[in-house]
């Protein structure tokens, strides 16, 4: 099986998502809509990113397979259905507010679920598994909206989630956003963001647990300057300090470039 075709199943599967996001009726899609309206994640942002939302579905007849005329074998080797071990169908993002996993060209790879507000005995997150298109410690967030500004930026803020990402995706001052997912290491979110050559790359102290020598020996290996903050690089925190003193410091690259 060809990887564009799991490529474009993939993609299939992130539509019908967000129509189920934005124009399904139920009691799921109900309370996903209103938590993304909580957290100020609007239409346009929802189109641009393609947020989607998986509803429950009947046992053993996920509705992505009913909705859609493809072969069970290539949705199962794309990761968007499971086969339990009593042989049932399913949709592992099934009840989750679902984020596409992109490559840098924009084509679509996998997902992370996300549960709502309320449910319990879940993990918060969950990832499609492991596919010849798809490890998730290899992906950053959205990297194909990321990539124009970081190309253009001379400092690039590294966020710990999507919601981040999405609040503040637009570059200031020389400022760009990139974001990883919980199973990219540092190193790996340092050598992807590297690849489009900033000057600067920013963490945080406190998500990685680094020591000074260990951030200065990261900034040798991806070749650039890899600078600490403490605490988290959340969307308020980013907006009202981090993105003006970034940009002040991204300025101050540029003419000694």
């Amino acid at each position: 099986m060809f990887n564009h075709e799991l490529m474009a199943a993939v993609e299939m599967a992130s539509r019908y998502y967000m129509t189920e996001l934005t124009k399904g009726v139920g009691k799921g899609q109900d309370q996903a809509r209103f938590y993304i309206s909580d957290r100020r994640l609007f239409l346009p942002m929802v189109e641009t990113f393609r947020i989607g939302y998986s509803p429950k579905s009947p046992p053993n007849r996920p509705w992505i397979l009913a909705r859609f005329n493809m072969e069970e074998k290539l949705l199962i080797e794309a990761g968007i259905l499971n086969r339990a071990e009593d042989g049932r169908l399913y949709d592992p993002m099934e009840g989750r507010l679902v984020f596409p996993q992109v490559n840098p060209s924009g084509k679509y790879l996998g997902f992370v679920g996300r549960v709502l507000p309320g449910v319990t005995g879940k993990d918060k997150y969950l990832s499609t598994g492991t596919t010849p298109i798809f490890r998730r410690a290899e992906v950053l967030y959205r990297i194909d909206k990321s990539r124009p500004h970081i190309e253009a930026a001379n400092v690039v803020i590294v966020v710990e989630g999507s919601e981040d990402l999405i609040a503040a995706t637009r570059s200031a001052a020389g400022v760009a956003i990139a974001a990883r997912v919980e199973e990219v290491s540092l190193s790996s979110a340092a050598t992807a963001v590297s690849t489009f050559r900033p000057i600067a790359i920013v963490m945080s102290q406190d998500v990685y647990g680094f020591d000074a020598d260990e951030f200065d020996a990261l900034g040798r290996d991806v070749g650039a300057t890899v600078i600490r903050v403490d605490g988290a690089l959340d969307r308020a925190r980013l907006e009202r300090k981090l993105m003006p003193k970034f940009g002040e410091i991204a300025r101050q690259l540029s003419q000694r470039g």
